[in-house]
């Protein structure tokens, strides 16, 4: 579901779901929020180019749940299914936490940026359990 959640023009996706179930959910959407802390002074700057490619390198982005939304029949329900992982970390945080640092790298690195100095210091901060991140995304019950 992942896919079609992410697409903006998200009717060929739901028409295609339609034939298979009738109800589809479309867990953690991502929304358009990501924080990281404790502050470093390329946060700005690099959170703003990876947000900038979730809008407009990849298909969907934080666009993609509303687009979901209007292209169905029914949304039987939606919600907020945002995380946060702060330290003391969970078993496995660390390693939960590593993936999206990687994917901002790479996606500020799609646009022509270098976040390598940034993606030094957060796993730094990471290793020293000081990294805190929050995503916020968006659940979707919805009726094709």
């Amino acid at each position: 579901m992942t896919d079609h959640a992410t697409c903006l023009d998200a009717a060929p996706a739901v028409d295609a779901l339609s034939s298979v179930a009738p109800i589809a959910y479309a867990p953690m959407t991502y929304d358009g929020a990501t924080t990281v802390s404790s502050a470093d002074p390329d946060d700005e700057d690099v959170l703003r180019t990876y947000h900038r490619h979730m809008s407009e390198y990849r298909a969907g982005g934080p666009d993609g749940a509303t687009a979901l939304a209007r292209a169905v029949t029914d949304v039987i329900a939606t919600g907020p299914s945002s995380w946060r992982i702060e330290p003391p970390y969970a078993d496995g945080g660390r390693t939960v936490l590593a993936h999206p640092l990687n994917t901002i790298e790479s996606a500020v690195a799609e646009t022509g940026r270098d976040a390598s100095d940034w993606a030094v210091r957060r796993r730094a901060a990471l290793a020293s359990g000081r990294l805190e991140y929050a995503a916020r995304n968006r659940d979707l019950l919805v009726r094709s």
